[in-house]
């Protein structure tokens, strides 16, 4: 059983969603949280849930806190999603999981985009880059580098003390 392009399509939106919606503690990662523990406390776990709501046999949550999870290569060098959806072996959706904090913003930044982008050519149907961020950004911001950034297989979510920062248009859901 494998999931076709308009599922994963599908499964892509619903998780991107979850994790734009989903209650979370977000002034924590900035007290000493690292990414490691915040995606394997909080972000996996939330993850593993919506799955296990969609109940579709075989469908498999791996990563930070959840078992090992296969690493792309590119260049001789080994990336590996934060966390990863498969249904038995096929790659459905990565989430790259970055703390903007107040120094090195950008190159966090850019390395989420990077790892995201090394995670859809390695054969994923689909990611979540899920942007946590110390300081607030305006939405109309948040909009503007969406607009840039997704596509059907890309999609982009940014939290911060004030929220989740999702589009109002939400038809990628449908």
């Amino acid at each position: 059983m494998q999931l076709t392009p308009d599922e994963t399509r599908r499964l892509l939106a619903l998780v991107a969603d979850h994790l734009a919606t989903i209650e979370m503690p977000i002034s924590e990662p900035f007290v000493g949280f690292s990414e490691v523990a915040f995606t394997a406390q909080i972000v996996t776990p939330s993850v593993r849930e919506l799955v296990e709501r969609i109940d579709v046999p075989g469908l498999h949550v791996s990563g930070e806190g959840a078992g090992p999870i296969l690493y792309a290569t590119m260049l001789g060098m080994r990336f590996h999603p934060d966390v990863a959806i498969t249904l038995f072996g096929q790659q459905l959706v990565a989430v790259e999981v970055k703390i903007l904090r107040s120094t090195g913003r950008q190159y966090a930044f850019a390395t989420a985009l990077g790892q995201s982008e090394i995670y859809l050519a390695s054969g994923y149907g689909g990611v979540v880059t899920l942007l946590i961020t110390e300081r607030a950004i305006e939405t109309d911001e948040i909009a503007r580098t969406r607009a840039l950034l997704e596509t059907s297989k890309r999609k982009l979510v940014v939290r911060s003390h004030a929220g989740a920062y999702v589009a109002a248009d939400r038809s990628w859901l449908t």
